[in-house]
């Protein structure tokens, strides 16, 4: 996966869209999400590898309410519009633990009754298109550590990854028509992010990491590098390799 491949993570505004991102700020305040989730990425700590690029600490504080964040329960959202798609948001505030098996995150469908939800996913999806860049260079240079002892990939998964490409592979798990393009089905493909060639373990490991901008496939930021190894491991048995 490469810079360009990462930049196409944050498309151009449409029409009207200033409008419902400073809606979306408002129902991001109103719901609470300060409480739970920070808006800050703090610069030069391993922050930087799960959350995306360092935040600008002056611009953080210069906002009108500062919305750093009370504590950090939830992933930070600084950059979430370059980690996950607005299909994939949508999904997850509706069904919170669909995606993120025993998140504490209570459901939030009630949003989308009404245009909030969507003016909170729009929110979330602001994000500079130079924190896409900055977060395909990271995503090309993490490696995951050496000498680990990997677990057994079926159970990492079944939990956090049938739900969309199904129990073996076939790209039909229960979420997989609510998506905006089917997960890719394991088996045979076409793997258009993971051909074969030069370094494939290593880039199959980044894309479980970090995902695929631009696509519904979300990265697992939170997994340990075993886990991510262990992963890989098994979506290479699920492809017969």
């Amino acid at each position: 996966v490469g810079v360009t491949a990462i930049a196409i993570g944050v498309p151009a505004p449409a029409p009207g869209a200033a409008g419902a991102v400073a809606r979306g700020r408002q129902v991001y305040l109103a719901e609470g999400c300060i409480h739970c989730h920070s808006r800050y990425v703090r610069p030069g700590l391993s922050d930087t590898v799960p959350w995306g690029p360092a935040s600008d600490p002056a611009a953080v504080t210069a906002e009108q309410p500062v919305l750093i964040g009370n504590r950090r329960q939830g992933p930070d959202l600084s950059n979430v519009g370059i980690r996950r798609s607005a299909a994939w948001l949508k999904l997850h505030f509706i069904r919170p633990r669909d995606l993120t098996p025993g998140s504490p995150m209570p459901s939030y469908a009630h949003l989308f009754d009404d245009r909030r939800g969507d003016d909170l996913v729009a929110f979330l999806r602001d994000v500079p298109a130079d924190a896409a860049l900055a977060r395909g260079a990271t995503t090309l240079t993490w490696t995951p550590a050496d000498g680990l002892k990997i677990p057994d990939g079926a159970p990492i998964y079944n939990r956090h990854c049938a739900q969309c490409h199904g129990p073996v592979g076939h790209g039909d798990g229960p979420l997989a028509t609510q998506l905006a393009k089917a997960p890719t089905d394991l088996d045979h493909g076409p793997f258009l992010w993971t051909p074969r060639g030069p370094d494939f373990d290593q880039r199959l490991a980044r894309i479980i990491k970090f995902g695929i901008p631009g696509t519904d496939m979300p990265g697992h930021e939170t997994l340990s590098d075993a886990e991510i190894v262990a992963l890989a491991r098994y979506v290479r048995y699920l492809r017969g390799e």
